[in-house]
């Protein structure tokens, strides 16, 4: 799934959660309807870049790592409001391309499966709950 298509599936999702007094059923049945396999690519395993390029790497950052993480390596994302998933994506595929299709499936994931993570404590700690 190319970045625009996420896009167009998130604004469709938003426009749903938008609504007034959508019930929690509602949100459900909403998310199953996604084919959660073709948002994201198929990963490679094998993927590891040990060699970052020298402008990708944040050594500030790597200022901050405790001592037992010495030979870690941070890398810069895009500072767009993105950051975590920029930074997922970075992890999981070498590049920032993926953003919106990893935003897309934990969308859908919290969607899909809201009844088990509204049942995680977490979520009982907060006031709104």
């Amino acid at each position: 799934m190319n970045s625009s298509t996420a896009a167009d599936i998130l604004y469709s999702i938003f426009d749903f959660l938008s609504k007034d007094n959508i019930m929690l059923s509602e949100v459900i049945n909403y998310g199953v309807q996604f084919d959660t396999t073709s948002i994201l690519p198929n990963i490679n395993n094998n993927f590891i870049n040990e060699k970052w390029n020298e402008d990708n790497q944040d050594h500030e950052a790597m200022k901050l790592l405790p001592e037992r993480y010495e030979d870690y390596i941070c890398i810069k994302s895009s500072p767009d409001g993105n950051c975590f998933f920029n930074s997922a994506s970075l992890i999981v595929f070498g590049n920032e391309n993926f953003n919106l299709q990893l935003r897309l499936a934990t969308i859908i994931e919290l969607m899909t499966h809201a009844l088990f993570y509204l049942q995680q404590s977490i979520f009982e700690q907060d006031i709104i709950y």
